[in-house]
């Protein structure tokens, strides 16, 4: 594994923000424990591998309300996962918005990933109430935070059986999914250019939006297979992109890659980017151009 040279660096230390929410059951107790622990497992080996250290914060709503963001000037806020993002307050949600265009970065996983996109399409009422009293366990389904143009699209997820959506959690951590890593988008994940990884899977599959005067949406990860779920459901489908919000940069992300120690290097990867320590000009459009 090559290492990045430090003369590239802006800087070789980073604020990384953590997001949970209280009230969100993923993000609490035990299931809040693991995520914690992953993530700070994860961040200690990128600093063993690459010239660089992460100070860690984890942020609750509140103290993402409270300005938090804006007064500690993180380097990349991370949505590690969950479904609380997905009825929060609009106050919160400007917040974060803000932060990025103002030049923060966010890196959304799993159900934080699809927080980042222009909302769910493909949602049927039986998949919403599936989501709103036994997946997710929101009260409700809100607009999300809109800063990436692309939505989140359940076509394939509303194939599945009400028992297989609610063991979807379980199976993200032990059936791992084939990730095809294109190479024509951040440079930082270039050097896993044209391979297919084995990835613990995370909610997130996306398709073109079609808001008007937003940044083109590069692809970096496809699905190479469809994984548990029906043939032809997701063999192909986005399974990470990236972008630009104002001065900020985006990765919205279907892998859970700070699950497993081998695939560590692809989250301190997609966080080099964000960070710009490379010092690299915005992806290229090479898909989702809504213009």
């Amino acid at each position: 594994m090559k290492k990045l040279l430090t003369a590239q660096f802006k800087s070789n230390r980073l604020k990384i923000a953590i997001m949970l929410q209280n009230y969100d059951p993923w993000n609490i107790g035990f299931a809040g424990f693991l995520i914690k622990r992953f993530w700070k497992s994860c961040l200690k080996w990128g600093e063993t591998q690459y010239d660089v250290r992460f100070d860690v914060t984890v942020l609750f709503e509140d103290d993402i309300i409270s300005g938090r963001l804006e007064r500690e000037d993180f380097d990349v806020l991370i949505g590690p996962g969950g479904g609380g993002t997905w009825h929060a307050k609009e106050v919160f949600r400007e917040k974060i918005r803000t932060y990025i265009l103002n030049g923060g970065n966010y890196l959304g996983v799993c159900g934080d990933g699809a927080f980042g996109t222009l909302g769910f399409v493909n949602l049927s009422p039986r998949l919403e109430k599936v989501f709103i009293n036994q997946t997710a366990k929101v009260p409700y389904l809100k607009p999300f935070l809109e800063v990436a143009n692309v939505h989140t699209d359940l076509s394939a997820i509303e194939k599945l059986s009400n028992w297989k959506i609610r063991t979807l959690l379980f199976r993200t951590f032990f059936f791992p999914a084939n990730f095809y890593f294109h190479g024509t988008g951040i440079p930082t994940l270039r050097t896993y250019a044209k391979q297919t990884l084995k990835v613990n899977w995370a909610f997130m599959m996306v398709m073109p939006g079609n808001k008007e005067n937003m940044p083109p949406v590069n692809i970096d990860i496809t699905y190479a297979d469809d994984w548990i779920f029906p043939r032809g459901s997701l063999r192909g489908k986005a399974a990470q992109v990236s972008t630009t919000y104002g001065k900020g940069r985006i990765i919205l992300s279907g892998l859970h890659a700070e699950f497993r120690r081998r695939t560590y290097d692809i989250v301190i990867r997609n966080i080099l980017w964000l960070a710009n320590l490379e010092g690299k000009e915005s992806p290229s459009p090479t898909a989702y151009n809504s213009e």
